[in-house]
């Protein structure tokens, strides 16, 4: 049964900072993936972090989208016009089924105002986001929008995943 296409934020959206000098290769970056593929990796057409998405989707088995979109920020370009060349890369991929997971690898300045867009923050203020070379993040739909699961985490972890404690944190299991 074919599904229809989408152009909607996939259910989950990892944004992977694949330039600068990554501790670990593709293969490790993969495998902190088990059980969890994207379906679809996106990532700029040339690059340190274009290498590594082909790679990921090599190793994932996974569709590559390459794109002038996540192309490397220009000297003169603004968080704003970054933004928006990003966003509208990210939104313009047809995952085809809901529910479907969307890895982006790109450079951190991408990642940071991508992160922030999602989240509705202002752009000013994205530079206080911080993520590694060859760190994630995670957005996740939720009922109103683009939730911030995880940050700067190295793999994906097997629970939901909440950037902050939920109520239950602190409490002493019985």
């Amino acid at each position: 049964m074919a599904s229809e296409e989408s152009t909607e934020v996939p259910a989950e959206l990892w944004l992977l900072v694949g330039s600068g000098p990554l501790e670990r290769g593709a293969s490790e970056i993969a495998a902190g993936f088990a059980g969890r593929a994207p379906a679809i990796v996106l990532a700029p057409e040339a690059g340190s972090a274009a290498r590594l998405g082909s790679d990921l989707a090599a190793a994932f088995g996974a569709r590559l989208v390459a794109t002038e979109a996540l192309a490397d920020p220009a000297p003169d370009e603004t968080d704003p016009l970054l933004a928006e060349r990003a966003w509208e890369g990210v939104a313009s991929v047809r995952t085809g089924v809901p529910g479907e997971r969307l890895l982006v690898a790109a450079a951190y300045d991408l990642v940071r105002v991508l992160t922030a867009r999602a989240l509705g923050a202002p752009l000013e203020r994205s530079r206080a986001i911080t993520v590694d070379p060859g760190r994630l993040v995670l957005l996740r739909q939720g009922s109103v929008g683009l939730d911030l699961r995880h940050a700067n985490v190295e793999r994906p972890s097997p629970d939901e995943g909440w950037a902050l404690p939920g109520p239950e944190a602190g409490k002493a299991r019985r």
